[in-house]
């Protein structure tokens, strides 16, 4: 896609399992001016495979030959992308139908806003709910909240794509430190 709105970056790694459903649930949204870049990061199964029998114009595949992690991988998909807005999905997660819409729309009527996310729901293999994520409305309490503990669910971000990247040597605390930086 030529001049996408949104960039949706999806890193994956051995995602056989669930990468497919998580596609759909991106390349179905209501919102359809986006690219989808999917950052293969040296899976060892068979998702490159899977990734590839996708004939959308909207799907970039950037294969990493060997695992670099997740923050890296990010960063490549950050490096790449032409959104105007950049949102997040994990290779395991599914994205309601109307989030990329509305989260494009709020940050169109909100200028001063540069990061929003969602409440989400978190389910096992099957499908099940396990439990619920709170989103904080009050950026006041968030930022107290954030003080204590990452209060952002990291699939559910969609944030205006300004030249930001992910800290690659924090192990897995790098969305944590990506939004208490911000």
């Amino acid at each position: 896609m030529k001049n996408p709105q949104i960039s949706v970056i999806m890193p994956v790694y051995n995602g056989e399992k669930f990468v497919e459903e998580s596609m759909n649930s991106v390349l179905n949204q209501t919102f359809k001016n986006f690219e989808l870049i999917i950052v293969n990061d040296g899976s060892k199964d068979n998702t490159l495979k899977i990734l590839k029998k996708y004939k959308d114009k909207r799907i970039k595949i950037i294969n990493n030959k060997k695992n670099l992690g997740f923050a890296n991988s990010i960063n490549i998909g950050l490096r790449t992308a032409k959104g105007r807005y950049i949102a997040s999905c994990n290779s395991d997660d599914i994205s309601h139908p109307k989030r990329i819409e509305i989260e494009f729309d709020y940050l169109e009527k909100h200028p001063d806003i540069f990061l929003i996310g969602t409440s989400a729901v978190f389910i096992d293999e099957a499908g099940r709910e396990i439990r619920r994520f709170r989103k904080y409305d009050d950026h006041k309490l968030l930022a107290w909240r954030l003080r204590k503990s990452c209060s952002i669910i990291y699939p559910s971000i969609m944030f205006r794509n300004q030249g930001f990247f992910f800290d690659p040597n924090l192990g897995g605390a790098t969305d944590y430190n990506f939004y208490y930086n911000l």
